[in-house]
């Protein structure tokens, strides 16, 4: 874990300075960083001398640096996807990598209307995931519809609890025993950022069609917004999600146990604590995921959360650019192992 690695006590108080990889960080400013090869790692020293990691700015402005050479490496947004696979340059080194991490909206299972499996479940199959991503994600992204992201064993993209169903999202609310002409004014709580303020209007809007509720987007800091979760005072707030520390399902399916409390629905299901706990310990892997699959399952139909999406990396890279190895875990691309890069002779 980064948070672990080792500091010397002579390095300088911003941070730059000596490293323990294969790069240490040589300067940082608001607009980016200069890392620098480190002589002294134990592997041996990186090909490259040097690497600059620049902030992205305007999307389009971005990719038309990469086309005419001013990057070597980059990513694309979902706003230039479509521009990206309608040209054979660029789809020519296009590698699609699905990231270990998942975007859903949290229902608060303590507060009405959403102490309702059935209410909750409903909003969950209201919602057309592919709509949403067009609408509002930043990133590429793929839909989904459980606790397990694409690129781990386990992943089930056949779940069907949640899945998008417009007359069923109606019939699964009628099944709850609550009025819709009851539920106006739901409060949704969201981060007053752009990205997360378009995925909240998709979402309203898409409750709006599908069941007739209409929500109170509630934009605040957001400082404020989990300062307010964190006291348990709301309904629902998108977007939330979870980053994989580590690629095993145990790192998605532990944030939900009653005791581990690492998402905000504050979620109890002595069931399914059970069957994480006996899949955690497990050492026959077929076994272990059998009891995952079954926590997967347990856990759609509960739908403490409204699983949305997993955001996808578009990587793409210069042809003389060799050596990149891409991860689900990238911060950038080819960063765990950015000393395998080299730039090929042109």
């Amino acid at each position: 874990m980064p948070a672990l690695a080792p500091a010397r006590a002579d390095g300088p108080a911003s941070g730059a300075g000596p490293g323990n990889g294969p790069f240490h960080l040589e300067s940082a400013t608001a607009d980016s960083m200069v890392l620098i090869a480190n002589t002294h790692y134990w592997a041996g020293r990186p090909h490259l001398d040097r690497i600059v990691l620049s902030l992205r700015g305007d999307p389009n402005a971005d990719l038309t640096r990469f086309e005419s050479g001013g990057e070597e490496i980059t990513t694309a947004p979902q706003s230039t996807t479509v521009l990206v696979t309608k040209d054979p340059a660029l789809t020519r080194d296009l590698v699609r990598v699905p990231q270990l991490a998942l975007v859903w909206a949290q229902f608060n299972v303590h507060k009405p209307p959403f102490d309702n499996a059935r209410v909750r479940l409903a909003f969950a199959q209201a919602i057309d995931r592919d709509q949403l991503i067009r609408d509002a994600a930043a990133n590429p992204a793929l839909p989904s519809l459980g606790p397990i992201p694409r690129g781990l064993r386990d992943y089930r993209p056949a779940l069907a609890a949640q899945a998008f169903n417009a007359s069923g999202a109606r019939a699964t609310l009628d099944s709850s025993g609550v009025a819709p002409s009851s539920l106006s004014g739901i409060n949704l709580l969201v981060r007053d950022l752009p990205v997360d303020r378009a995925v909240a209007n998709s979402i309203a809007g898409q409750v709006k069609q599908r069941l007739g509720i209409e929500l109170t987007i509630d934009a605040r800091p957001s400082p404020e917004v989990t300062a307010v979760l964190e006291k348990g005072d709301f309904q629902l707030q998108a977007p939330a999600g979870w980053l994989a520390d580590y690629a095993d399902e145990q790192d998605f399916l532990d944030p939900f146990r009653t005791l581990d409390f690492s998402q905000w629905s504050r979620y109890s299901n002595t069931g399914f604590d059970h069957l994480v706990q006996q899949a955690d310990g497990e050492a026959d892997p077929t076994r272990r995921l059998q009891l995952y699959a079954q926590a997967q399952q347990l856990l759609a139909q509960d739908a403490p959360v409204a699983f949305l999406f997993q955001p996808e990396a578009w990587n793409l890279k210069q042809l003389q650019v060799e050596g990149v190895t891409y991860t689900p875990l990238d911060d950038w691309p080819g960063d765990l192992f950015a000393a395998d890069i080299w730039i090929a002779p042109r």
